[in-house]
């Protein structure tokens, strides 16, 4: 429901949350890093941004070989969904999957380091 919402923004509302969610992901970085925490900070802000970019920009695929095509199929109509999913969602709505990314590598991270003895 809320994504179907966000389809129907205005451009000029889509860019304003864009802006916030940026703003946002700023501060955490921010106060991660004035709690000592620099590098989830500094991985949290780049997880994010280099999402968004791929997410609102669209950048060439890579040239495909002979090794594994079938598993290369799979994995590409996967990617192709995925992609199809994005590419009908508004700008808004790529910042909030960008920002939900961000959060679970962070996760990802910080579990993986607890299991690391970290």
């Amino acid at each position: 429901m809320l994504v179907q919402n966000i389809q129907h923004l205005p451009h000029g509302y889509q860019i304003l949350g864009v802006a916030l969610i940026g703003a946002a992901v700023a501060m955490a970085a921010y106060g991660l890093s004035e709690m000592g925490l620099l590098d989830v900070a500094a991985t949290f802000a780049t997880c994010f941004v280099l999402t968004f970019g791929r997410l609102a920009f669209s950048f060439k695929k890579p040239t495909e070989g002979s090794d594994f095509a079938q598993t290369r199929t799979f994995i590409s109509n996967l990617a192709a969904e995925y992609k199809e999913f994005t590419r009908t969602r508004a700008v808004l709505g790529k910042a909030l999957i960008a920002l939900v990314s961000a959060l679970l590598f962070i996760a990802l991270r910080w579990t993986t380091g607890l299991l690391h003895g970290r």
